[in-house]
């Protein structure tokens, strides 16, 4: 179904362990701008079914799969590998949305309560609105980190719609053992860095109520969950939420052709999580030796800063191309299309 790219991410020297990948590959320069800030793109807000709404970038294109961008916890659209994705998409000629979650999407977001991996309903609102701005053209999806989970966990259940391919990049697949694995050393420095950008919900973001909630400083996410993600959504307990909002139980009901792609040396999420999962025949894995959480820096080009995943998702959009091109009826002409709105 998805075979892997022509090459394999190869790291400059400096960079060859997955610490240095992910930490580099999260704050050196990409070469891409900010989604916000590339020619043709545009804010929009998309309507939540439990009121609100998201706030996303759009860009027009002109191919027939539509791209849709979700970022992992703590981040936005200008995390980098935003960046490179939504980048690499427009310059294939792609449509693409750049999704902001809850608590990340500035003046065009509406929400009462912050991002939550197992709330599966925003991904249907937002794959709702994609299909009435492009009716009849296919839906790629992107996941990356704890976003994969949540595409994975939706697509794993009974639903009238999902997108027609999905990429699920360095997903977390399991949240009991992923934040207990993030208690231990050098990788605590990670859960402390991810629930620094988290914590800015609390003072704003609290649901219906109108309740107050203290993490205290140096907390565990394990404790950021237990203390605010789990009464603000609702939850008896932390266990039962973790349990209820992971995928993994759900790859195996998988039916939608997806990829899972991520490192061997992931510090964040260890790869036998995604090895030792259980998996549907639609749900192929892709494993490189390097590339960290979400960092694939390779050498040879850029005097060592190029990414390698703009080399990785070049390949599989246009396999995700390929592949939904003989399942689905022919599109439209077109001069018989609706010029794309910004």
């Amino acid at each position: 179904m998805f075979s892997p790219p022509p090459r394999s991410c190869a790291p400059p020297r400096w960079a060859r362990g997955g610490h240095a990948q992910t930490v580099l590959g999260s704050c050196l320069p990409t070469g891409r701008p900010d989604p916000s800030l590339v020619s043709g793109f545009a804010t929009h807000s998309v309507p939540l079914a439990d009121g609100g709404a998201l706030g996303v970038w759009h860009a027009c294109g002109e191919r027939d799969l539509v791209v849709v961008l979700m970022h992992g916890l703590g981040g936005s659209t200008s995390a980098p590998y935003m960046r490179v994705a939504a980048s690499t998409a427009q310059r294939l000629g792609h449509p693409v949305i750049a999704v902001n979650h809850r608590g990340s999407g500035g003046a065009a977001e509406d929400t009462e309560r912050p991002y939550m991996t197992g709330n599966t309903a925003d991904l249907r609102d937002l794959l709702a609105w994609t299909r009435r701005r492009y009716p009849g053209r296919p839906v790629l999806m992107v996941g990356f980190s704890l976003s994969g989970n949540t595409l994975l966990k939706w697509l794993g259940e009974a639903a009238t719609d999902h997108p027609e391919v999905a990429f699920a990049l360095n997903p977390g697949i399991d949240l009991d053992l992923v934040s207990r694995h993030l208690l231990g050393w050098p990788q605590h420095g990670y859960d402390l860095w991810i629930l620094r950008s988290c914590r800015r919900w609390i003072p704003r973001l609290r649901g219906a109520g109108d309740a107050r909630y203290h993490v205290p400083a140096f907390s565990s996410l394990r404790e950021f969950d237990a203390r605010y993600i789990v009464p603000v959504w609702g939850f008896p307990d932390r266990e039962t939420y973790y349990r209820e909002a992971s995928s993994a139980q759900a790859l195996v009901r998988i039916q939608t052709p997806t990829l899972l792609l991520s490192s061997a040396d992931d510090p964040i999420v260890p790869i036998d999580l995604l090895t030792g999962a259980r998996r549907s025949a639609a749900v192929d894995l892709h494993v490189q030796d390097h590339g960290g959480h979400l960092g694939y820096l390779e050498s040879g080009r850029g005097a060592g800063l190029a990414r390698w995943l703009d080399h990785a998702l070049e390949h599989y959009y246009e396999q995700a191309s390929d592949l939904v091109a003989g399942a689905l009826a022919p599109p439209a002409p077109p001069s018989r299309l609706a010029p794309c709105a910004p």
